[in-house]
């Protein structure tokens, strides 16, 4: 069992260009077995500047390899990305409807590598501290187009607050 606490109530905007504070906390009832697929990264502090000299980004998923198919996902191997910035993020998503990168997003991309259908939520760690969460990307997950992540240090305090709730 788990409960789930959404940022803030009303804050998630699922319609929304851009799918505004997509970022929630997921609270086990018992703790997880830490195993080879399963690990454990500490957040990013509020401090954390986004960078496109990020160093040891990493992402990872249980998403599809392939974009647009059916069926269920399955883990994929992590793959090392780079960050690049908003300005870029936004001049390679102009054509993508409803695409918009907002102050709390962070934007990875990396031809041919991208996050795809069903990897939302899955982390990207730079550094070894965990920078973002998945949110969203286009369908295709060719890696032609940027991975959009939420930026965990935009959300710290809210994280902290509630993770102790």
């Amino acid at each position: 069992m788990f409960t789930l606490c959404l940022y803030p109530p009303s804050g998630y905007l699922p319609r929304q260009a851009g799918f505004p504070n997509d970022i929630a906390i997921v609270t086990l009832a018992s703790n997880a077995s830490i195993t080879q697929a399963v690990k454990t990264a500490p957040l990013a502090p509020v401090t954390t500047l986004k960078s496109e000299n990020m160093t040891g980004c990493v992402i990872s998923g249980w998403g599809h390899m392939i974009g647009g198919i059916d069926g269920p996902p399955s883990l994929h191997p992590q793959t090392t990305i780079n960050v690049i910035s908003a300005d870029d993020c936004t001049d390679k998503m102009s054509n993508i409807t409803n695409a918009e990168i907002f102050d709390h997003h962070i934007c990875v991309f990396e031809t041919p590598k991208a996050a795809c259908n069903g990897d939302s939520g899955g982390p990207l760690v730079c550094d070894g501290v965990l920078v973002g969460v998945s949110s969203y990307g286009v369908r295709s997950c060719t890696g032609r187009f940027p991975s959009i992540f939420g930026f965990v240090p935009h959300f710290y305090d809210w994280i902290l607050t509630h993770m102790l709730d």
